[in-house]
């Protein structure tokens, strides 16, 4: 039973009395702020309703008398000491829900596990030389890919094929044992003189302004060209007329050959023998050699002469012989 006061007096027993009658648990908004009351009964655990007096009277007889820490109780009230305890504010509450920002400090594990978003995972670790592996297979860093001095770096096209890049003991550098033409030893730009020109970046063409095709032959003169071989023949066909040949001799005198007026050749100012002129002179040279064997009216005279002194010492009987 309760007592209210004031003139609500009647609306709140009603209301007491409804909401004492209640079987099971209900929710009862009845817009009283305050009030005082003879007695206020609500359900205890088993769902009986009991005096609240008789409730509160039951948790106080079952005081407690001591706590372990941080909890601790002192004249009756119970305190707690958070000291050295994380508060919720700090980052270690962030793990499994957000990035953790350890500041200026550190984090240690023995091994390190790591997965994506697909659920692959994989273990970093460090070996007792200290060097970091992911699983069983180590990292390469810095420190031991500068002490790395390796005889051949193996390289796999995308046909599979292995290659090797390696170094010959004279410092030259080999591609599947092939030198590799370094920079410094190559042509950095190819230059060419008239007739000649270059051109393209990559791949370079070189060319000639003056090709056989484009040599033309006068008269008398007969041309054959091939520019895909680079080649011209000359011929002469017999049509040609020249009214003198010049040529120079090994000391750089130029002399003349000219025809004459009767037909004869003219070598520097002199005429040259043809065959008629040879088998001319061929008879006068055999005159000549027979006029030479002659003897002479002077050599005749004196030969008889001889011949008469040995007349006159003759014997016209042979007397005196040996």
């Amino acid at each position: 039973m309760f007592r209210p006061r004031s003139k609500q007096r009647d609306k709140k027993k009603l209301w007491n009395y409804k909401m004492s009658s209640y079987d099971t648990w209900h929710n009862l908004l009845s817009g009283i702020s305050q009030g005082s009351f003879d007695k206020i009964c609500i359900k205890d655990a088993n769902g009986v309703m009991t005096d609240l007096l008789t409730l509160i009277g039951a948790a106080a007889g079952a005081a407690v008398n001591s706590a372990t820490a941080p909890l601790s109780i002192n004249n009756g009230v119970l305190s707690i000491n958070l000291t050295g305890y994380i508060p919720t504010s700090h980052e270690s509450y962030n793990v499994g829900q957000a990035n953790v920002n350890f500041g200026a400090y550190d984090a240690r594990t023995q091994t390190l596990t790591l997965e994506n978003a697909s659920g692959v995972t994989c273990q970093l670790n460090v070996d007792l030389g200290g060097n970091l592996n992911v699983g069983t297979a180590g990292v390469v860093t810095v420190p031991i890919l500068n002490a790395w001095a390796p005889t051949a770096l193996k390289l796999t096209d995308t046909a599979g094929t292995v290659h090797n890049l390696s170094s010959a003991t004279t410092g030259e550098l080999l591609w599947d044992g092939l030198e590799v033409q370094l920079r410094q030893n190559a042509f950095h730009q190819i230059s060419v003189a008239a007739p000649l020109t270059v051109s393209g970046a990559n791949s370079i063409t070189i060319d000639t302004l003056w090709k056989p095709s484009t040599v033309t032959a006068q008269t008398g003169i007969t041309a054959t060209a091939n520019d895909a071989a680079g080649t011209l023949v000359l011929r002469l066909d017999g049509s040609q007329s020249q009214t003198q040949l010049y040529l120079e001799d090994s000391g750089g005198t130029t002399r003349a050959l000219v025809p004459s007026l009767t037909g004869a050749l003219v070598w520097n100012g002199a005429q040259l023998v043809d065959i008629n002129d040879i088998a001319s002179y061929a008879t006068t040279m055999w005159t000549n050699t027979q006029l030479a064997l002659k003897a002479n009216d002077a050599s005749v005279t004196t030969a008889f002469a001889g011949i008469q002194v040995q007349l006159t010492g003759k014997q016209d009987s042979l007397v005196n012989y040996e």
